[in-house]
């Protein structure tokens, strides 16, 4: 049995999760958006959870599709879990440039070491932008 190069799912009202595997490709990353989009296009925000544990590595295209699709989604708290040491310092180094691209965007992000971690800020995250403290 093959492992699901990509798994997008929803959780109501607000929490995607992402997990990749293997060497990530523009085309997978493109449906994934696509699955994305559907899912919270018409939301005011959502929270985005990647799990990076499957990964082997990222097209240069696929990480261009990906800064080019994250602009047009809505405003976000997004977790990074997991990775080796080289995918967590890549992956930081996109969400600074990702960060600088946004300008005046309220998005939160966070590199969590484990899903437990990931989903404990996520929910302090959703707390304090209903108690409208965050973002």
């Amino acid at each position: 049995m093959s492992v699901p190069r990509t798994i997008v799912d929803f959780e109501p009202p607000h929490l995607v999760s992402l997990v990749l595997n293997g060497q990530v490709e523009e085309a997978q990353l493109a449906e994934a958006f696509d699955r994305i989009e559907i899912y919270v296009g018409a939301l005011p925000y959502y929270q985005l959870e990647i799990q990076l544990d499957g990964v082997h590595g990222a097209t240069p295209e696929a990480r261009r599709l990906a800064a080019e699709r994250m602009k047009a989604l809505p405003e976000r708290s997004m977790a990074v879990v997991g990775g080796s040491f080289a995918q967590r310092a890549l992956a930081n180094l996109f969400l600074k440039a990702a960060r600088l691209l946004e300008g005046q965007r309220s998005n939160d992000y966070r590199l969590c070491k484990t899903p437990e971690e990931s989903r404990e800020w996520l929910a302090e995250c959703a707390r304090a932008r209903a108690t409208g403290e965050g973002g």
